[in-house]
């Protein structure tokens, strides 16, 4: 998609949050980073494994360093999990892959939330207004 004919519906802040990514059909879990974050979805990044020259490791293990960064293509299920410090407990938000980008050393991915709980989504617009007043 072109950049000029690229718009979101929600605007998104800059974050910087720890979360959860899993892949919702396989289940495989992943720390990591969100960048920024708004209504429509968010934007996380992934760390990649290095290498791992550990003898106990059978050079043929297909989990040997595998990476959920490494296996989701667009439009996989995904729940992003936040924790913050305003939430009392982390916060699942469902929504699906919407573009990924690979570099050696990390993983960008763009998620669009599919919004099906007016209470979660209404959590999301309280943590985004908290946001708000930070110092």
């Amino acid at each position: 998609m072109a950049a000029r004919d690229h718009f979101r519906a929600h605007p998104r802040r800059r974050v910087e949050m720890v979360a959860m990514l899993r892949d919702r059909q396989t289940a495989d879990e992943q720390p990591v980073v969100v960048r920024d974050l708004g209504l429509g979805g968010a934007c996380v990044e992934l760390d990649e494994p290095r290498p791992s020259y550990e003898p106990t490791m059978a050079p043929g293990w297909s989990g040997a360093g595998q990476s959920l960064g490494a296996v989701l293509e667009p439009e996989a299920a995904v729940t992003i999990e936040l924790t913050a410090p305003t939430l009392w407990d982390p916060l699942p938000l469902r929504g699906r892959v919407a573009w990924v980008r690979r570099a050696s050393w990390r993983t960008r991915v763009g998620v669009r939330f599919d919004h099906h709980d007016a209470a979660t989504l209404f959590a999301l617009y309280e943590l985004l207004g908290s946001f708000a007043f930070e110092v």
